[in-house]
């Protein structure tokens, strides 16, 4: 995270670099919303405002912003720490760079002899390239879905295994095809001598899923919003580096849906695209196995509908009194108050359960950009993955009477439908592109979700 937000930095001519000393600090924290302490040792990054471009340093950075009028066209917050999910601070006093900073980028451990497994942790989007690379090379790949321990060391949920054994096709190339898909993706791989662990699950039980390549297939066309479809588009092909198949939405209802593994739907208006009876045989293909990911404005139309436990909140009563007058509304107001239950673009903070699939990966919170007052309920059967908390506004313009629905409000989660599920996003993972922190809660879904299954098709 930190590589792509120091490219992110170096596009845009911001400098940066990092100190010799540890040092003790005050500041606030992103990740907490409150100001503490902190230490800050050498192979940090320092971002100082004193510099050049140090008015968009300083606007690309601004925990909470300053926003001269909530009347806004667009979005209303964007600060990098949260759009990278990494651990940062700003600092109320200043503090220059004494050292560059080197950043060089993880490199693949080069091992000896004849490992009988290689591990790859999943804490990033990074790791997801990784995989996508493995599987197009024709590497069979394992995931773990506890933490487990070999030796000393501890490897979180998600962690990839590449074992020797499950790999036989390669014969002698096996470790020379690993490390130059790993050089190539610029990620470490650890090379362990059993498949039996110190502790956890060993990597041949079948409490450890298969990740099998799915064959992924991304609906586009008439009524697909174009920026949601390009954002996709994009992600496969430029940024992730997997084949996806861009099916036409007029033609959806004939779609041989058993060619596919996966279905994306991205956000847009589907009145016309899935109808009654084609829902019917959406519901039969995720039940066989199959697994459907709506976002945004395609989950929004799911709410509701026959068969998918996806629902918005009813709206409650108010207290107030019924026999209090009520208020003088003014002409001149009206476009105030047409706001004031409105999200036009704000960073909240999400509860993840970090224990599910959808969330490997992720540690602390996730932070998502808001663009909808739209609140829905938890899932009662099935897998609640991301949630609104209490007050989980962060940043960026939020009406007046948008704050209170908006609590306890469904953000993430997965029905299981029959072998299938279905992946609800109510906030887009991939906004413009740029929200790079949810790249990985996308591959999550594509790769993670539903493996335990898997797909027979």
């Amino acid at each position: 995270k930190i590589q792509a937000l120091a490219r992110h930095l170096t596009l845009q001519g911001i400098t940066f670099g990092t100190v010799s000393e540890p040092r003790q600090v005050r500041g606030f924290s992103y990740a907490t919303g409150v100001s503490g302490p902190a230490t800050i040792v050498s192979g940090d990054m320092v971002i100082s405002t004193q510099q050049p471009r140090h008015v968009l340093t300083r606007v690309l950075f601004e925990p909470t912003s300053e926003l001269s009028d909530s009347l806004s066209y667009d979005i209303t917050a964007w600060a990098l720490p949260y759009v990278y999910g990494v651990d940062a601070y700003a600092l109320p006093r200043s503090m220059m760079p004494d050292m560059p900073w080197t950043g060089a980028e993880p490199a693949a451990t080069a091992q000896s002899g004849r490992p009988a497994a290689y591990l790859a942790e999943w804490r990033s989007f990074a790791d997801a390239k990784l995989l996508a690379a493995l599987l197009d090379n024709g590497m069979n790949v394992r995931f773990a879905e506890e933490p487990f321990t070999i030796g000393d060391r501890t490897y979180g949920r998600g962690t990839l295994i590449i074992a020797r054994g499950t790999n036989a096709h390669l014969g002698d190339s096996f470790d020379q095809a690993v490390h130059a898909v790993a050089e190539m993706a610029r990620q470490p791989v650890d090379a362990v001598s059993s498949t039996m662990v110190t502790d956890g699950v060993d990597f041949g039980s079948s409490d450890v899923p298969w990740l099998r390549g799915p064959r992924v297939a991304v609906v586009g066309g008439p009524g697909i919003s174009p920026y949601a479809l390009g954002e996709l588009w994009h992600y496969f092909d430029q940024q992730l580096g997997y084949h996806a198949t861009i099916v036409d939405a007029d033609g959806f209802g004939r779609l041989h849906l058993y060619d596919f593994d996966v279905v994306i739907l991205p956000s847009g208006s589907y009145a016309a695209t899935l109808s009654s009876s084609v829902l019917e045989r959406l519901q039969s293909w995720i039940r066989s196995g199959g697994r459907l990911v709506a976002i945004d404005g395609a989950a929004r139309f799911l709410a509701g509908k026959d068969g998918f436990s996806l629902r918005r909140k009813e709206e409650k009563e108010h207290d107030e009194d019924e026999d209090a007058p009520p208020e003088r509304r003014l002409y001149g107001d009206r476009n105030r108050e047409g706001i004031s239950d409105r999200v036009t673009g704000a960073i909240f903070k999400v509860d993840l359960d970090s224990t599910h699939p959808l969330a490997f990966g992720y540690e602390g919170p996730y932070f998502t950009l808001k663009r909808s007052a739209e609140s829905f309920q938890l899932l009662e059967d099935d897998w609640n993955v991301g949630i609104l908390g209490e007050d989980g506004h962060v940043s960026g313009f939020v009406g007046a009477e948008a704050h209170k629905p908006l609590r306890h409000s469904l953000l993430f989660g997965v029905e299981t439908m029959g072998r299938g599920e279905v992946v609800y996003l109510l906030d887009d993972p991939l906004f413009r592109g740029f929200w790079h922190n949810g790249r990985l809660l996308m591959a999550n879904a594509v790769f993670l979700v539903g493996q335990r299954s898997g797909s027979n098709f």
